[in-house]
């Protein structure tokens, strides 16, 4: 738009939405699209001569929304308020898309250190086309070395939903002004590493299931609205923050390298190519999960059986936990005809020679039933026959007691050498 053209539409009252007592101006190129720094009024009246009464013709909204919708199920304007959410429009047609299929094959199929599972990431891409508000998993690619192309399918979902996938650091996510990812379906860390990592995986958390965010402006007052976003988190890293074993919410895969000769410079540009190819495919196939099989996240929890996930959970045990394991390892190691023991908390802290500050019996109580999916029993026990005890006293025996109970089976022995600590 030439500079005439431009001063032209400016002056157009049509082009301005009124919210919370400010002035908005469309985009001349894209006009479901608002440019996010206001208009003073003075600037309107002053260099472009509209009067009050022109500036009362201005249509006046009650606030802002996000409402995701995709090509004819987009709206601008919902409920009075103008949506923050970005029209897509894929102009999908049919045709053939090797390079998009060789980069989710090489993600997501059996790539030889983990299952194949590309049926559930094009479901994936399906379900966050039809039904953009559906919780999903949050998706978690690492290795261990460069040139693995995870950050490609962050390049490939951003073809695909344009402006509605964005990449932040980890420094952003710390930050108190959310108000430029608040809106967002794609929420993209690449190589996060947070300041508070305990911090950081409890936000995360909350990110993936919560309904509604407090968006915050700088110098603004929070304001509630519906959050959408699906996380996706690429790493070389397996320890930038916790991953707790019982979490049902992160699908996670280790990625293999990329073999240097099978490389290819212009990948991402053929990518861009095949994109509408690949909307097509995507709006025309048939899913292997139709309807949702989760309550909350759709695809199944069988998603999360991967190696990478056992990986990244073993990798940011805690210290504690760490040490409880041993001590029980090298106790059935020592005792080869014990497929069991009982022991009360206290029993056991006495019993470990910790490596630092002894834990409190609460977090031991956490670690046993979050980290070690050990059950207490509801009902007090008193000592029996035929049960292995780590403390056989006889004051024990005459007060009843809550006995977790630990099996062999639920311990990798498989090793020759280990640390004795009984």
């Amino acid at each position: 738009m030439d500079e005439v053209s431009i001063n032209d539409f400016n002056r157009d009252i049509n082009n301005y939405i009124l919210i919370n007592n400010k002035f908005y101006r469309r985009l001349s190129y894209d006009r479901d699209k608002l440019n996010p720094v206001n208009v003073e009024k003075s600037h309107l009246t002053g260099r472009f001569g509209l009067s009050n009464r022109i500036l009362e013709q201005v249509p006046e909204l009650e606030g802002f929304c996000c409402e995701p919708g995709h090509e004819e199920k987009f709206r601008p304007i919902v409920q009075n308020k103008w949506n923050m959410y970005h029209r897509v429009n894929w102009n999908a047609k049919e045709g053939e898309w090797p390079t998009i299929r060789q980069l989710l094959t090489h993600l997501y199929g059996a790539n030889g250190v983990e299952p194949d599972q590309l049926e559930e990431i094009f479901d994936y891409h399906t379900i966050m086309m039809r039904w953009p508000k559906q919780k999903l998993f949050g998706r978690v690619l690492y290795s261990h070395e460069q040139g693995t192309s995870k950050s490609a399918l962050a390049v490939l979902e951003q073809l695909m939903f344009d402006m509605n996938y964005i990449k932040i650091r980890s420094e952003e996510f710390d930050d108190t002004d959310n108000s430029y990812w608040a809106d967002k379906l794609i929420l993209h860390l690449d190589e996060p590493s947070f300041k508070t990592p305990i911090a950081a995986a409890r936000k995360l958390r909350d990110l993936i299931t919560t309904p509604i965010i407090n968006k915050r402006r700088m110098y603004s007052t929070a304001e509630p609205q519906p959050f959408h976003a699906k996380i996706l988190i690429t790493t070389n890293d397996t320890d930038f923050m916790t991953f707790e074993q019982s979490d049902r919410r992160y699908w996670i895969r280790e990625i293999p390298q990329i073999p240097v000769d099978k490389r290819d410079p212009n990948f991402n540009q053929k990518m861009a190519a095949e994109c509408a190819h690949y909307i097509h495919f995507l709006q025309n196939r048939e899913m292997k999960y139709p309807k949702a099989v989760d309550g909350t996240f759709w695809l199944p929890q069988t998603c999360l059986s991967t190696l990478g996930s056992k990986k990244l959970v073993r990798d940011n045990i805690s210290d504690v936990q760490h040490e409880i394991v041993l001590w029980f390892e090298s106790y059935f190691l020592q005792d080869r005809a014990a497929d069991h023991i009982k022991f009360t908390i206290r029993d056991l802290i006495a019993r470990i020679d910790w490596e630092g500050k002894q834990p409190s019996s609460r977090y031991v109580g956490k670690v046993l039933r979050d980290g070690l999916k050990l059950i207490e029993p509801e009902r007090a026990s008193r000592l029996k026959d035929g049960d292995n005890y780590i403390t056989k006293g006889s004051d024990h025996a005459l007060s009843p007691q809550k006995f977790y109970r630990a099996n062999r089976s639920q311990f990798d022995l498989d090793i020759d050498v280990f640390d004795v600590k009984l």
